[in-house]
């Protein structure tokens, strides 16, 4: 299944259209797993995953993952926000993420994340928490 994953992100990463999106989530938590500890770095990257890297700009890159990363915790939340409430740090996509995640746990993650360090972490976490 990993392979067939891989090709599926590898295409996402290329062009993160919906429907590449519905391929790659259809493979289920197995997804989510693989791409997040490619992401995150716990798995070593596969070649059609870095062939693809390789054939867009640095921003390209970065956007589609972020695309991705949104498409598979969006998919499976409860695995997203358990991962994201272990990790010692988070950036804006994680906090953006989980502000459209609605569990009652996210309340408070969000609150914490209202005094990180990081200025849009910040925003994104205060912004989440505003109804409406």
């Amino acid at each position: 299944m990993d392979n067939a994953c891989d090709d599926a992100l590898a295409a996402c990463l290329t062009d993160p259209t919906p429907a590449r999106l519905r391929v790659l989530t259809g493979f289920g938590p197995a997804a989510y797993r693989r791409v997040t500890s490619i992401y995150y770095g716990r798995t070593p990257i596969p070649k059609p995953v870095s062939a693809a890297i390789r054939q867009r700009h640095s921003m390209e890159i970065h956007d589609a993952w972020s695309v991705i990363v949104a498409a598979v915790a969006l998919a499976h939340p409860d695995l997203f926000v358990a991962d994201v409430a272990q990790m010692p740090r988070v950036g804006s996509l994680e906090v953006a993420v989980v502000g459209r995640i609605d569990r009652p746990e996210v309340r408070g993650l969000l609150e914490h994340w209202t005094d990180d360090s990081d200025e849009l972490v910040r925003e994104h976490a205060r912004a989440a928490l505003e109804p409406g």
